[in-house]
């Protein structure tokens, strides 16, 4: 049995150690509070989450191996580790709590991405629910400006593309898509994503309108940048009858697969969109702009290759991820997304009476192979691409559904050395001659396809 002194001696000790242990409870509930305010939040995307969980998890780790450590290092340690954790928790974990349940966009508020009214409705997610599954644009929005060289802008790019840019109006109808108001019947509807909305170019410039112009028929365009094929088919239905129209185009890149599988993934499991990109983390917020401060007022150059024109011209062009892949490559998720989807389509245009057309659009990478020399900064993934199999996968599988298929890639390519068919820094969508190009071959395909009286 202990004597008093001893029993003396370890409550002292305990007295001395057990104040000390403070500081852990209140780790331990900063970090259980902060799992649920990120739980039970809403209005979070995706891309939030996995932020947030990457911004959490490495505090974490950091936190477990210093506690490890100090225990290594004996008493002295493990007090001024913990008191460090302690600090740091309310220092910086309590007001990124606070700043993720505001709402407030940390990135536009501390100028590290400019505000929506600066922003092209081009480039801007859409946001209102349609279907419980999909996402399209607010009605009736408007911009007025060069959307191109604001691209730039916000990205701080410092290469020079888009100098002789014009600027125009881009105007949205009650649905949220680029159309005129007091359109009420059409001929022809296309439905697809930022290459049919195309608002880096002005109305009469872009595929719609071009194609209404050159074939005479009335055009509706129900594009949306950012969004997937199961979404341009609920777009189609709501929003493209018309008593006139015989026609349904749906547009398909070549790297969009991989897209389209989780889009049937998220829609068969029934869950809600994602939505926005905006970044509520004060404290990701800082770290990015303290990066911007960090880096040369005059930007970053985006540029990392070269592309070989007509009569030794060499142009600037800058490339980056995604890029499609072949079917030694492809998952069978990947496959029967496609399958499934073509079905859909050509099921929906028979319900409206519609001949079904899958319009194969080609990348820049595949348009412009063999024309392109690339630095040593372009990825590995660009660098290394090679033409692939993805868009006769894409036929096939349009074919098996009864879908008619116009494939863009031959008279893109033929076309290479009449300019440029696609933006060369940051943005890859079609130029105004890219978009005349797969106007005339879609109206000339429609001419084709009419009866003969």
């Amino acid at each position: 049995m202990p004597s008093r002194c001893n029993l003396a001696l370890v409550t002292s000790a305990n007295h001395d150690v057990a104040p000390h242990r403070w500081p852990f409870w209140l780790l331990a509930g900063l970090v259980i509070l902060a799992a649920l305010w990120v739980a039970v939040g809403d209005g979070h995307t995706l891309h939030e989450r996995r932020s947030q969980a990457a911004l959490w998890a490495g505090g974490a780790i950091a936190s477990a191996i210093m506690l490890m450590s100090s225990r290594l290092h004996g008493e002295r340690w493990q007090r001024w580790i913990v008191r460090g954790l302690s600090a740091g928790a309310l220092i910086f974990g309590l007001p990124e709590l606070v700043a993720q349940r505001t709402g407030i966009a940390w990135d536009v508020r501390l100028g590290v991405t400019a505000p929506e009214s600066e922003c092209p409705v081009f480039y801007r997610m859409p946001t209102r629910v349609l279907d419980g599954l999909y996402l399209q644009r607010e009605g009736g929005l408007s911009w007025s400006g060069k959307p191109l060289s604001a691209l730039m802008k916000w990205k701080r790019c410092s290469d020079e593309a888009y100098a002789g840019e014009q600027a125009f109006d881009s105007h949205y109808d009650r649905d949220g898509f680029r159309n005129l108001a007091d359109l009420r019947d059409w001929d022809v509807v296309v439905v697809g994503d930022s290459q049919v909305e195309l608002a880096s170019l002005p109305e009469e410039k872009s595929i719609t309108g071009v194609l209404a112009k050159q074939s005479g028929l009335r055009v509706k365009n129900l594009g949306t940048a950012g969004t997937g094929m199961l979404t341009h088919l609920a777009y189609l239905r709501h929003f493209g009858r018309a008593e006139s129209c015989r026609d349904a185009i749906l547009f398909l890149n070549e790297h969009d697969l991989t897209e389209l599988a989780d889009e049937w993934s998220r829609v068969q499991a029934h869950q809600p969109p994602p939505q926005g990109v905006q970044n509520h983390s004060l404290l990701l917020a800082a770290w990015r702009r303290l990066g911007q401060t960090m880096r040369s007022s005059e930007g970053r150059s985006f540029l990392n290759a070269e592309l070989k024109g007509p009569e030794g011209r060499v142009v600037p062009v800058s490339f980056y991820p995604p890029v499609s892949h072949g079917s030694d490559r492809m998952t069978a998720l990947e496959r029967q997304a496609l399958a499934e989807a073509m079905s859909q389509f050509a099921e929906l245009a028979h319900q409206l009476h519609m001949r079904a057309w899958l319009v194969l659009e080609p990348s820049a990478l595949r348009v412009w192979h063999g024309r392109l020399a690339f630095r040593a900064e372009a990825s590995a993934e660009v660098r290394g691409w090679q033409p692939n199999d993805a868009m006769e996968v894409m036929r096939r599988a349009a074919e098996a559904a009864g879908v008619d298929v116009i494939d863009l890639a031959p008279p893109l390519s033929a076309a290479v050395d009449r300019g440029l068919l696609f933006n060369p820094i940051l943005d890859k969508h079609l130029t105004s001659l890219g978009a005349e190009v797969v106007a005339d071959t879609i109206a000339a395909a429609l001419a084709k396809s009419k009866p003969k009286p």
